[in-house]
């Protein structure tokens, strides 16, 4: 039985059955991989550089509540936190910036690293305030300028958090499993 190739298969038709090849069945999830892939690079790099900006305009501001003991690190003012955390997100962003083409697997995996130190905080503030919501100073002061209450600011965190979390993880399970589809692997007929 002859084998067809990826165009014959998706667009030719054939009176008897074609015999698909492992490169057809790559080609689909590898060109939703691409997309989901850029699409939410691009996404977690606006988000990073709205979150720096915000934290930035905040301690620019130069507010009294930035003096004030930090509630999840105590070693540190809320400013002091704020400014590590923005350095942090401009040092992601760059790094995903520089490594997007190269490594298409760091910038996912700075992401994720970004997002657990997001999430860690996240549970920090929980454990401060149990029963409550307390607002998150994620965004510093973005969401004052835009006119948002408290509520509409942590549900604007806490969707951007559940973003960076569920893309990078799913985007690195996605990998893996196509990465175990790939010919030359074990368990897969050539």
């Amino acid at each position: 039985m002859e084998e067809f190739t990826d165009n014959q298969v998706l667009h030719e038709p054939r009176s008897e059955p074609a015999r698909v090849s492992h490169k057809s069945l790559l080609a689909w999830p590898s060109a939703i991989k691409v997309v989901f892939h850029t699409g939410f690079l691009i996404g977690a790099c606006c988000i990073l550089s709205a979150a720096a900006v915000g934290k930035i305009m905040t301690l620019s501001k130069g507010e009294r509540i930035l003096e004030l003991v930090d509630p999840v690190v105590p070693l540190f003012t809320r400013g002091q936190t704020m400014g590590i955390a923005s350095a942090l997100e401009l040092g992601c962003l760059v790094l995903i910036l520089l490594t997007v083409g190269a490594k298409p697997e760091i910038p996912v995996k700075t992401v994720l690293w970004i997002s657990s130190l997001f999430l860690a905080y996240r549970f920090g503030l929980w454990a401060t305030a149990p029963g409550q919501v307390p607002p998150c100073p994620c965004l510093g002061s973005i969401g004052d300028a835009l006119g948002l209450t408290d509520m509409e600011i942590e549900l604007v965190t806490r969707a951007c958090l559940v973003y960076l979390l569920v893309g990078s993880v799913g985007i690195l399970a996605l990998e893996r499993f196509t990465s175990r589809m790939r010919p030359g692997r074990p368990g897969l007929k050539t």
